[in-house]
């Protein structure tokens, strides 16, 4: 992607924050998971969504249509995808900027559904969303889709 194009990068943002916000919330899910009555400590949360930004974005690659990279991540091994260290160092970068500086936000809002905490974070908090991102977004980032 031409990252000189302020659309496209963006778009990448966006893109990041998504899959960002997608893989904490997972985290988040695995972590409350079967522990109905033993509750989930604070320090618990942190650590699970810290360790989004070292050790869950690995898979991830942009998705390519006509073999040129889109804007859009995925892990998905059925779909063809760019993958690079320089893409990891992205995300990783994006993750990280998210969570050293708006953490609070985002633990506020991470118990949303994906729609509303895509639009809560992304859109109106970070501003790396428009509107027409989210009324159309591609597929969650790690489901597997047809492309």
């Amino acid at each position: 992607p031409d990252f000189g194009d302020p659309e496209v990068a963006r778009r990448l943002k966006c893109n990041a924050c998504k899959v960002t916000l997608f893989e904490m919330k997972s985290a988040l899910t695995k972590l409350t998971a079967g522990r109905k009555k033993i509750k989930v400590q604070e320090y618990e949360i942190l650590e699970a969504v810290e360790n989004v930004c070292d050790n869950k974005l690995g898979d991830y690659g942009l998705q390519l249509r006509n073999n040129k990279p889109t804007e859009y991540f995925s892990k998905d091994s059925a779909i063809t995808r760019a993958q690079g260290h320089w893409i990891l160092r992205y995300l990783n970068s994006m993750c990280g900027t998210f969570y050293d500086d708006h953490v609070e936000f985002i633990l506020d809002h991470l118990r949303e559904k994906e729609e509303d905490l895509y639009a809560s974070v992304c859109q109106k908090h970070l501003k790396y969303c428009s509107k027409d991102d989210l009324a159309d977004p591609p597929p969650p980032p790690g489901a597997k889709s047809e492309l």
